[in-house]
């Protein structure tokens, strides 16, 4: 470039973020990035494009080709995150690397304002009225006589915030900023004249149709920049000034923000629901009636329910529906909201949410053998039931990396992203154990450290009254968890075939019961990632058709202090279990009533197992001591 005379206009920083969904040192960085942006909104333009390494992103899968022009313009950028600075790269951050976000400091960004720019820029948009178009005008000004070298106006639609329920990608990142979604006309830009005179200015408009792919309208926002050099590795690519053109929230939209559907969370036995839908008004106008349309299943048929009040912008209101009759299994809640104060809502994409509940069998399940190795597409697999627990949007998720058995695929939970304390909880399809002499489960299991602090675990529960109370006989955390030989990991783990173990837990103090739930409890400890396969329950099936029914059989007192009394026993056996599924005691061919004690076993809850005759009876016995 060659200047005629000293540049004078206020030059605006302009940093541009190259990240990802499912980039774990993205979900490091940006943060402390996200806070350098947001302490100097008076400075700096911001714009990030989310690339299509290393994993899923469906910010870039709605436009990848923008993004990969960008990347290659450049010519260095080669991983994520990485970030630029008025189209340079900051010097290398100790102890890193080239384009470290970490770089990015208020100093830095005050010693990029204070270089003057020989442009000014006046950049505005507004949309149509059906909010299906916009309109972007962008006036240029020259305040100093130059010439320069390949000069372009590169202009992109962007949104200012994008909040996703759960993460779109497996680093847990649910809120993104300032991403970009489209070019104007294109990621090459516009071409602007090479030589400039001192006051010469240039207008650059578009009318374009909006992307059917925006998340919020209401977070539409306008970033232009004037950048020299053509592209490739070793070239200048020079920004010399930026504007930011902030979004314009819509007057009426009415929308339902993430966790308004209350519906029952966990498994319940009850036959009907009465769900509530909270809305909340997006818009600037007060909002004072709206239409709730709402169904159970995707194959359901909506049923409308007019909402009324006074609702000012901001502001959310929950209505209670009626009550609904429900089967049992899984099911999903479907609700909308539509016609925000009668009139249409242009913003459509944030009316629709859904929830997933469960109703629990009481009855009618089928008897083992139950086998899962995640084959079949279907997540989670037919019957079974994936439970977000701490509604934080993380769950167990089915992966054909890290596959450990007969399958390509695994049940994984991303312990490596989700915050401490999350419970996710996988249930197994219900199964009858009322004719079994014995059960077992195996699985197998593949887990590593990350280091000594974090506690994640895996426990296996087993119910027997629907839900209503829950039995542990499995559960391992830390190295007791670990399967990799010893060590930590401290990239995202994926097993090797060999970093497996195979897991057997005894259900036989479950048998008896008709139908009988059992569900792998994740709890986090921001450790890293867990994975289970190869899931087989199976049981040896008693000769007796028609069991006597245990109502003679009575086992009392309970609580007990240790000695318990047995009465109605013909020639029977019976076995004690403590909860983790270990015989504690046996006692064998035992006659009409007997006291039996038990004032050797700790205090606590056990699984008492009785045969007699032709009767299995299972019952609960507390040792209060």
């Amino acid at each position: 470039m060659i200047f005629g005379q000293t540049p004078k206009s206020q030059r605006l920083v302009f940093v541009e973020e190259f990240t990802q969904a499912s980039c774990g040192p993205c979900a490091a960085a940006n943060p402390t990035l996200n806070a350098t942006l947001s302490a100097n909104t008076s400075k700096v333009v911001s714009l990030k494009y989310q690339t299509s390494w290393p994993g899923v992103d469906p910010m870039n899968a709605a436009n990848p080709s923008d993004v990969a022009t960008r990347v290659k313009f450049y010519g260095w950028i080669s991983g994520v995150p990485c970030i630029t600075k008025d189209g340079d790269s900051i010097p290398n951050w100790p102890s890193s690397y080239t384009g470290y976000p970490g770089a990015l400091t208020t100093t830095v960004i005050n010693t990029e304002y204070a270089v003057s720019s020989p442009f000014t820029m006046n950049l505005s948009h507004h949309l149509s009225v059906a909010c299906d178009s916009i309109f972007i005008t962008c006036i240029i000004n020259a305040t100093t006589a130059a010439t320069y070298s390949n000069l372009n106006l590169r202009v992109a639609i962007a949104e200012k915030e994008i909040d996703f329920c759960a993460a779109p990608g497996s680093n847990g990142e649910k809120a993104f900023f300032g991403v970009m979604r489209k070019m104007l006309p294109n990621a090459t830009g516009t071409s602007l004249a090479s030589t400039w005179t001192n006051n010469q200015a240039d207008t650059v408009t578009f009318a374009e149709a909006l992307p059917a792919y925006i998340y919020d309208k209401n977070q539409i926002s306008v970033v232009a920049f004037i950048q020299a050099g053509g592209s490739g590795l070793g070239v200048a690519h020079t920004v010399y000034q930026a504007a930011f053109s902030a979004p314009q929230p819509l007057s009426l939209d009415a929308g339902l923000p993430c966790g308004s559907l209350g519906v029952p969370s966990g498994l319940t036995c009850v036959n009907s629901i009465t769900p509530t839908v909270t809305i909340k008004n997006y818009g600037t106008t007060t909002l004072t009636s709206a239409t709730i349309n709402y169904k159970i299943d995707a194959s359901g048929t909506y049923v409308g329910y007019a909402w009324s009040g006074s609702l000012a912008s901001g502001s959310t209101a929950t209505a209670t529906l009626p009550t609904l009759s429900v089967t049992g299994g899984s099911h999903t809640f479907y609700a909308s909201v539509v016609s925000p104060n009668t009139v249409t809502d242009f913003n459509a994409k944030n009316d629709l949410m859904t929830q997933a509940f469960n109703i629990g069998l009481t009855s009618g399940a089928s008897n083992p053998p139950v086998t899962q190795s995640f084959t079949a597409s279907t997540w989670p697999p037919t019957g079974w039931m994936n439970i977000d627990v701490t509604n934080d949007g993380s769950s167990w998720v089915r992966t054909s990396t890290g596959s450990g058995g007969a399958s390509t695929y695994s049940a994984a939970i991303a312990f490596y992203s989700i915050a401490a304390g999350a419970v996710d909880e996988l249930y197994v399809l219900p199964f009858d154990l009322s004719n079994a002499s014995s059960a077992t489960l195996t699985f197998n299991v593949a887990y590593a450290m990350y280091s000594a602090t974090e506690s994640d675990s895996i426990s296996v529960r087993v119910s027997t009254d629907c839900g209503s109370t829950w039995d542990q006989p499995y559960g391992k955390t830390k190295s007791a968890l670990a399967t990799n030989g010893g060590g930590y990991v401290t990239s995202s783990f994926i097993p090797t075939t060999s970093q497996w173990r195979n897991e057997s837990v005894d259900l036989t103090p479950w048998t008896t019961a008709p139908v009988v739930y059992v569900k792998f409890r994740a709890r986090s400890g921001y450790g890293n990632n867990a994975f289970i396969d190869d899931i087989n329950i199976t049981s040896v099936i008693t000769s007796v058709s028609n069991p006597t029914p245990e109502k003679n059989i009575e086992m009392f007192p309970n609580p007990s202090n240790g000695k318990v009394s047995f009465t109605g026993l013909k020639n029977a056996n019976i076995s004690i279990y403590s909860l983790l599924g270990s015989k504690v005691m046996e006692m064998n061919n035992i006659d009409g009533n007997q006291q039996i004690d038990m004032s050797n076993l700790e205090g606590g809850a056990y699984i008492v197992k009785i045969l007699s005759g032709n009767r299995i009876v299972t019952k609960k016995l507390v040792l209060d001591k």
